[in-house]
């Protein structure tokens, strides 16, 4: 009875090594869980544009992996290719005929793959899919796409980008000051942070100046209570609304 379990067995196993996924990815802010979008942006002019991304071989197995890039929506105008495994490929190149071997547990490193984006002074953005898979099975893959964001169609597309560009106030509540870390990309023409009191009277305003700093505001005159910051770029086009509280 037991060897009518043999080939059951078997083939389940056959099955979990055949449909398991053998490669992760990551850039320079960490993980990225497979089908990620990032957004590479960059002001107008600007000549070139690059991607970096690791993989990493999360199977047992030493694997030979290649890169297939996928144009899912081009600037008119624009240019793309790609670097992998030390070769770089012009603009008519998709897959890459090279391909990097990583032992079990390894990293690539940073310069085995980017892309190359030149907007050739056009603006907008254009979405390129990049596929990482095995040479052996070309079903086990990981890919990432990445948009490529040269200078603003619209206010909402500038303020989409900058979802995550205010921190958290700290401490909050705060008793003598409270400060943000902000981060703004070169688009911003012109930032400041306001304060305002539950009756919506501004009772703060920060002009900010920098792409990346970290802001502090005194709230020491400030009377215990509930207020409001919010963060507003290009005008009065607010970015995040959020809660300080002031308490001693």
């Amino acid at each position: 009875m037991r060897n009518t379990y043999i080939l059951p067995i078997i083939s389940f196993l056959y099955l979990s090594q055949t449909f398991a996924q053998s490669f992760t990815l990551s850039d320079a802010n960490g993980p990225l869980p497979n089908g990620s979008v990032v957004e590479v942006i960059a002001v107008p002019g600007t000549d070139l544009v690059q991607f970096y991304a690791s993989i990493t071989n999360i199977s047992i197995n030493t694997k030979n992996v290649r890169v297939r890039k996928t144009e899912i929506q081009l600037v008119t105008g624009s240019l793309n290719t790609f670097c992998f495994a030390g070769h770089c490929y012009g603009t008519g190149v998709f897959t890459s005929p090279d391909q990097l071997t990583l032992a079990p547990g390894q990293t690539s490193a940073r310069n085995d793959f980017y892309g190359d984006y030149l907007p050739e002074n056009n603006q907008g953005t254009s979405r390129i899919r990049y596929t990482f898979f095995n040479s052996q099975n070309t079903s086990d893959t990981v890919s990432v796409v990445v948009h490529y964001i040269i200078g603003f169609v619209r206010i909402n597309e500038l303020l989409a980008t900058l979802t995550n560009a205010i921190s958290s106030p700290f401490p909050n509540p705060a008793s003598t000051s409270v400060s943000f870390d902000i981060s703004l990309p070169p688009q911003v023409s012109d930032a400041k942070l306001v304060v305002r009191n539950l009756l919506g009277g501004q009772v703060m305003e920060k002009q900010l100046s920098q792409a990346l700093e970290r802001v502090s505001l005194p709230v020491h005159d400030l009377r215990e209570g509930i207020y409001f910051y919010t963060l507003l770029v290009n005008g009065d086009n607010a970015v995040k609304t959020g809660k300080l509280i002031v308490k001693r």
